[in-house]
């Protein structure tokens, strides 16, 4: 015989005490089993379960040494951790960087165990660094004195912002939008030795209305390859020569990457392209952002530079309808693939929204693609350890997972960074799970009201396996309840359709063959709780029928057809008026001959007389019942029978079987 595997259903001996928790409300409780296939720490709580990714944008991510996830954004809570624009994914949960920064995080660069962070922020971890700051692992430290970035917009200082960031050899290299670091010049591009800033030639620039050079430029990405460290972003010139936003840094000045990237206007006069995104490869410089031509060839968002000449990837990217904006903001190699994210609504020739990869000459949707809703977009890709890909960006779904605004790619398989259940596929709420059952072989079986399960669509049950969730079967309402029996799962609930088979409120999962089938006829209403036991499954609930037989809120299956229990008496209640009183069960317990009931009745019926008010025996939300002999017997004493409050039961008593039990002897008597 198995029971359920849950601890309020062990088996009992007949003189162990059964706790019974009276609950004043009209509502049922949860009973949930925390469980997993790795077991956590002796005394620590498992953390696989949390909530998913983060509540808002992310922009920059970076991977460890070990391969831990730094994210960060625009975000203040990050799986349901308070986490203010920057978090760390341990490949298990997200934990925050101390008190974190107080703005928007643009860029992350790691460097063995300091984490350098930048962006539109002036405090980092209480103290006083503008833009850009350095976590150790334990503490908040400023790069330099923390003054930090610093524009001069129009002749009015203000703080500037780093979009971009690189470590090598224990430099740091930055870019973004300003003219001095810690008060020292640097046009859009400068170095941190570990001690001191300094600038890189002249930096970047643009031409006023007057022709003179203005420091009003804007590099958004740095890649290193070589030796040769390339500057990419928003600007005209390069050390005082036109470099069309793109440029290259030899250690003693900037040169061009022949004419650069352009965007015609409507009057097909070419201007400076933006440029986003760079990855280096295999000798190869891939640029991506808002640009029709590179060195003067036609080129949709995306180019390649090799061997002193630009080249195109196929017929590029393309964008979105009335878009002005970059379509590309995120390159990264992983092996040889080049994956590309940002705004895009197709890649090639095909219809392929938000991020593409290319490969062998073409290019190719990820998985099954982004489900955008028109405001979504990729604004980060990166290279894990392991072949395996990282996105972040404003996105709630990709393919069929919900993985709120960062995702894991790996082994052709998509997966959110965190995530239990959640009640809905674009809202925050928790589900509502109502019963977990767990296997001898490791899996978790979860059950209740919910819509998302570790970031897997799923329809209010799941199974956990091998650290991941997977649906096994969408179930068209609430399951109330589980129990496994060998390779059997039998599942009850308020369900009429589950796994694709019309089932009326229970049904049974074959772990082997993964199939599911009906148990008759079903019950005619709803089921609350299941238990099994010596080839019998019994069930209770809110009903009338079990397949063709009358049964009132309890029935047993015998592997072919459906039975009440007994027929001396049953679990039924009239009013004041005479009309029946809406009774029902939630919870039976099963020990040997012995079935245990708790649910919402003041009293069993003994025959089917309703006329016969002495044929009412008060029970009080409990009872017992033996299958063999068909005897019946109240829980208690003679005065204080079931569960209640001074003897009276009322419409606000439920009752459930809740504890381990004691060493008291129950009172059991009959009637």
């Amino acid at each position: 015989m198995q029971t359920k595997n849950r601890w309020v259903k062990r088996l009992y001996t007949l003189y162990t005490m059964i706790a019974i928790l009276a609950v004043a409300t009209l509502g049922s409780p949860l009973r949930l089993l925390a469980a997993a296939t790795a077991q956590p720490a002796a005394g620590a709580w498992d953390d696989r379960f949390g909530t998913l990714g983060t509540i808002e944008q992310v922009q920059a991510i970076a991977v460890g040494p070990n391969g831990e996830v730094y994210a960060g954004g625009r975000f203040t809570k990050a799986g349901g951790v308070d986490a203010q624009h920057i978090a760390r994914w341990d490949g298990r949960s997200w934990q925050a960087l101390g008190e974190g920064v107080d703005g928007d995080v643009h860029a992350i660069a790691v460097d063995g165990s300091d984490v350098y962070v930048a962006g539109d922020f002036k405090v980092a971890g209480g103290i006083n660094a503008v833009g850009i700051a350095r976590w150790d692992g334990a503490a908040w430290f400023t790069v330099g004195d923390g003054t930090g970035p610093l524009d001069d917009y129009f002749g009015t200082p203000e703080a500037g912002d780093i979009y971009s960031m690189l470590i090598s050899d224990g430099v740091l290299y930055v870019g973004g939008d300003f003219v001095k670091v810690d008060g020292v010049d640097a046009y859009s591009v400068a170095q941190w030795d570990g001690t001191s800033w300094s600038a890189l030639g002249e930096g970047m620039g643009e031409l006023d209305w007057e022709g003179k050079f203005t420091p009003e430029a804007t590099v958004y990405a740095l890649a290193l390859d070589g030796g040769i460290l390339y500057a990419a972003g928003d600007f005209l010139l390069a050390d005082g020569e036109t470099a069309n936003s793109i440029a290259q840094w030899d250690g003693t000045g900037w040169s061009a990457l022949g004419a650069g990237v352009t965007l015609e206007d409507g009057n097909n006069t070419p201007q400076k392209g933006t440029i986003r995104a760079l990855a280096a490869h295999d000798g190869a410089l891939y640029a991506g952002g808002w640009f029709s031509k590179a060195g003067g060839k036609a080129a949709n968002h995306v180019a390649v530079w090799q061997g002193g000449a630009w080249s195109t990837l196929g017929v590029g990217v393309r964008a979105e309808q009335f878009a002005t904006a970059p379509q590309i903001y995120a390159l990264a190699f992983s092996g040889n693939i080049l994956y590309a994210g940002g705004r895009f609504a197709g890649a090639g020739n095909q219809n392929i929204d938000l991020l593409a990869k290319w490969q062998n000459n073409a290019w190719s949707e990820v998985g099954t693609g982004v489900s955008s809703d028109g405001y979504d977009e990729i604004l980060v890709v990166t290279a894990g350890l392991a072949g395996d890909v990282y996105v972040g960006g404003a996105t709630r779904m990709i393919g069929d997972q919900r993985v709120d605004n960062i995702a894991h790619w790996q082994n052709e398989r998509w997966s959110a960074l965190g995530g239990g259940l959640l009640d809905g596929e674009y809202g925050d709420s928790p589900a509502t799970p109502y019963a977990i059952a767990v296997g001898e072989d490791g899996r978790v079986y979860a059950g209740g009201e919910f819509k998302i399960a570790g970031g897997v669509r799923v329809s209010n049950l799941a199974m956990w396996l091998d650290g991941a969730w997977h649906n096994i079967g969408d179930a068209n309402a609430r399951v109330r309840d589980m129990v496994l029996a060998g390779d059997d799962l039998y599942v009850v609930g308020e369900f009429t359709q589950i796994g694709g088979i019309a089932a009326n409120h229970v049904a049974r999962w074959n772990q082997a063959t993964e199939q599911w089938s009906a148990l008759g006829a079903g019950i005619n209403d709803n089921v609350y709780a299941v238990d099994y036991a010596d080839g019998l499954l019994y069930v209770g609930g809110a009903f009338k029928a079990a397949g063709n037989v009358t049964a009132e809120d309890v029935a047993y299956w015998d592997g072919t057809q459906w039975h009440a229990f007994g027929t001396k008496a049953r679990i039924f209640e009239v009013g004041d008026q005479g009309r029946e009183v809406g009774t029902y069960v939630n919870d039976i317990l099963v020990n040997g001959d012995s079935v245990y009931i708790a649910g919402h009745f003041q009293v069993i019926q003994i025959g089917t007389n309703t006329a016969d008010l002495g044929s009412f025996v008060v029970t009080h939300n409990v009872v017992e019942w033996h299958r063999s002999t068909d005897d019946w017997f109240y829980l208690g004493d003679l005065a204080q029978r079931g569960v209640s409050y001074g003897g009276y039961s009322g419409f606000n008593i439920d009752a459930y079987f809740f504890g381990r039990g004691g060493q008291h002897p129950l009172c059991r008597w009959s009637f």
